[in-house]
């Protein structure tokens, strides 16, 4: 996993995070993330989400997620971020065949944002996959 601090500008901080070819799983795959609003969990817990913080969460490639932050609201000079966000079921976009409803796949991330360097760094602390499987 590879967390890159793009750029920062008066208005948003871009931060991307890179990750290892896994299963064979095409960028329209990754396209349909959406991001978790609200504190309660898939777990049903309530959670730490800072959503209101993020702009725009783009997939570049297979491999790769930008996710656009408004700048005001990143606590300088240090701060974390807690987001969660969830995918569909695989079975439209591979050789997936399994009995019973659609799963759901869920990303749960924390980013420390600090300028212990001069400027600001994003490194992760948290990446966390949960499946959760549908009803049989």
């Amino acid at each position: 996993m590879t967390v890159n601090t793009l750029d920062s500008t008066q208005t948003t901080l871009s931060v991307e995070l890179q990750w290892g070819k896994g299963k064979d799983l095409p960028k329209a795959y990754f396209e349909q993330i959406h991001l978790i609003t609200g504190s309660v969990g898939h777990d049903f817990s309530n959670w730490k989400n800072d959503f209101v913080r993020v702009n725009n969460t783009l997939i570049q490639t297979d491999t790769s997620l930008r996710i656009v932050l408004h700048r005001n609201l990143i606590n300088i000079p240090r701060d974390t971020v807690d987001l969660h966000y969830q995918l569909p079921d695989r079975r439209g976009f591979v050789d997936c065949d399994h009995p019973g409803s659609n799963d759901s796949y869920f990303l749960d991330l924390q980013l420390l944002f600090s300028t212990e360097t001069g400027r600001i760094s994003a490194s992760l602390l948290t990446w966390r996959e949960t499946l959760q499987k549908g009803p049989i």
